[in-house]
């Protein structure tokens, strides 16, 4: 499930052609409010973040992403992982997961899916657990995780009616407290008149940092207690039947380290299989369909806007068999809100901020890494890795290209295998917006330090 946000930089009336006179109040970005709708029309588009009823509600353009239920109920697993770059709809993707399998949402259930994918299906799981959801984003200390538990078990507890006090605190020993509240809590709630299995769902679960992406990485190889504690205390959960499922999403691929760090946690990584390549942002058929919802003049070309749209934002290949290209939400909505736009905006280069930041972190501790790969991609308009994609790799450069690829700013060409049977990854830049944010960084960066 793809959701459109806004930008907070677009002057979105530009985007639909709207003209406002000297006396009406603009809409910019400090004083539009984050969770403003704009409407199109028969359809709107949501600015911020939104729960999935709320698209239902507001008549909210959406692309149909329900059939990954279909494909995650078929699946001979119960623990999944998922990884993308920012922006595509992970987090969206969670709360239409929630929407589908909350025993609280049942009586809403028909409302939201009945013109869904998924509603025919009749599946016999759908809201049947109670969801219990973490986002561990901008979590920075082991304080800071225990208070995300503290909070996600707050919610819970309120949401489905259980009572659960605790009369502990944090304290020196935070790894301590989190095992300690969660074997707790797991107890009060096997102990308590609810039935459902609980179904866990972890946004941000690499609490990933674009200010110091590899250092994070290090951090966590180097005190994996946190990681530990949390994920055996959902595993013994679910040994006692209390937890039945679980989907965690992130950027970086941290369960990949989880048997070096000694986390026993089983899962499947749903990143890398071609079923579930466009369970989150958007494909081309999508972004056709997006165009002609927000593009009723009849003197343009649908298919124009959307060729100028892909080929400036091409799209990322997860697989080397990929069927299909996904291509960024938000960063399709700047896109057409530029070609759409009569307005000085659209001449305006469209900004990758989180992008310029993790290049700007990258650059400003590994300028030599950075620049050697910067060098292939001027000769070959490719970075060849030995490695496959290894974060903990010894190889500097490798973890750079590792960061480079989950975050976006990297894509899959080629897969290349030597005369020695060694299979080597071939990347190039992601796209031409991508391919102007890397020129930018480097040349202010290297004028900068020079």
């Amino acid at each position: 499930m793809a959701k459109f946000n806004l930008p907070n930089n677009t002057v979105i009336e530009h985007l639909f052609g709207k003209k406002s006179s000297a006396s009406e109040e603009q809409t910019t970005p400090e004083n539009r409010s984050d969770n403003e709708l704009i409407s199109i029309d028969s359809k709107t588009l949501p600015i911020g973040s939104h729960g999935f009823s709320y698209f239902k509600e507001h008549n909210c353009f959406y692309a149909d992403k329900t059939k990954v239920i279909e494909l995650l109920e078929k699946a001979q697993a119960s623990n999944f992982f998922i990884h993308r770059p920012k922006g595509l709809g992970k987090t969206t993707l969670l709360s239409m997961l929630k929407s589908f399998y909350d025993i609280s949402s049942k009586g809403i259930y028909e409302y939201i899916f009945k013109d869904l994918y998924i509603y025919n299906k009749n599946l016999p799981t759908s809201n049947t657990f109670c969801i219990l959801e973490f986002d561990f984003e901008n979590i920075d200390t082991i304080e800071d995780f225990s208070l995300e538990i503290i909070s996600g078990i707050k919610n819970f507890c309120s949401k489905y009616h259980l009572r659960f006090e605790y009369q502990y605190h944090i304290g020196n020993n935070p790894i301590t407290f989190m095992k300690t509240l969660l074997t707790d809590f797991f107890n009060c709630y096997l102990d308590s008149e609810r039935k459902e299995p609980i179904y866990l769902m972890v946004d941000n679960y690499d609490s990933f940092d674009f200010q110091s992406p590899i250092e994070k990485y290090h951090q966590i190889l180097s005190k994996p207690e946190t990681l530990r504690t949390f994920y055996h205390a959902i595993k013994k959960a679910q040994q006692r039947g209390i937890v039945s499922r679980s989907l965690c999403a992130g950027v970086i691929p941290i369960y990949h380290c989880f048997n070096y760090i000694q986390v026993g946690f089983n899962a499947v990584d749903l990143s890398f299989n071609p079923k579930f390549i466009d369970c989150v942002g958007l494909t081309e058929n999508e972004i056709n369909s997006l165009v002609k919802a927000v593009a009723n003049d009849k003197n343009l070309s649908m298919e124009e806007v959307t060729e100028t749209i892909c080929s400036n934002l091409d799209g990322y290949a997860f697989t080397f068999n990929d069927t299909c290209r996904i291509f960024n939400t938000k960063s399709c909505l700047k896109l057409i809100s530029q070609v759409l736009s009569p307005s000085p905006f659209a001449a305006t280069p469209l900004k990758m901020q989180t992008e310029f930041r993790i290049l700007s972190s990258i650059y400003e501790n590994y300028s030599r890494n950075l620049n050697e790969i910067d060098l292939a991609l001027k000769d070959n308009n490719e970075y060849i890795m030995k490695n496959l994609l290894n974060l903990w790799s010894d190889n500097t450069t490798e973890q750079i290209c590792t960061i480079l690829y989950f975050t976006g700013l990297f894509t899959l060409r080629s897969s290349i295998q030597t005369n020695t049977g060694e299979v080597r990854l071939s990347f190039r830049l992601t796209n031409v917006t991508i391919a102007n944010t890397w020129k930018a960084v480097l040349n202010t960066k290297h004028k900068f330090m020079s």
